[in-house]
Order: C-alpha cells, then sequence, then structure tokens
C-alpha cells in the first residue's frame, strides 16, 4: 500500500520517528480529503502521488510534468 512506502520513506530516508511519520500522513491523507483545488497542500500531495505512480510505471516523461505543475503552483 502506498501510505506503508511512504511511512517507511519518512522513517528510513528523512530520519521521521514513528510518531512524527503518523502525523504527516494523517496530515497528507486529511488535506486529499478535502478535494480543495485551491488547498496548495492537496495539488502538491495529488501531483506528488501521481508522480510517484507514473515513475513506477516507467512514464518519466508525465513526472517531470508533474513536477513543472507542482513548482508552479508553489509559485502561486
Amino acid at each position: 500500500e502506498i501510505i506503508e512506502v511512504i511511512q517507511k520513506n519518512l522513517i528510513d530516508i528523512f530520519c521521521y520517528s514513528n510518531e512524527q511519520a503518523k502525523d504527516f500522513l494523517d496530515n497528507m491523507v486529511e488535506n486529499l480529503q478535502s478535494k480543495n483545488p485551491k488547498n496548495t497542500q492537496y495539488v502538491i500531495i495529488h501531483r506528488g502521488l501521481e508522480g510517484y505512480f507514473f515513475w513506477e510505471k516507467g512514464q518519466k516523461e508525465d513526472v517531470m510534468k508533474d513536477v513543472c505543475q507542482i513548482i508552479n503552483v508553489l509559485k502561486g
């Protein structure tokens, strides 16, 4: 499951504690459930997850498009 992969990466790569990883994921799920396209966190998380699935399928050009869209959201 994608949540388990993200949690493992938060702990193993970013050195989050179990509690920090849980809090991060809770926040992520809450923002995703909002489905509000004006919610910056929703847009970034949604694009990031799409990018992950593109990456898994070997669709590197689609990953780059997602990265560019995330940057545009952050630029405002």
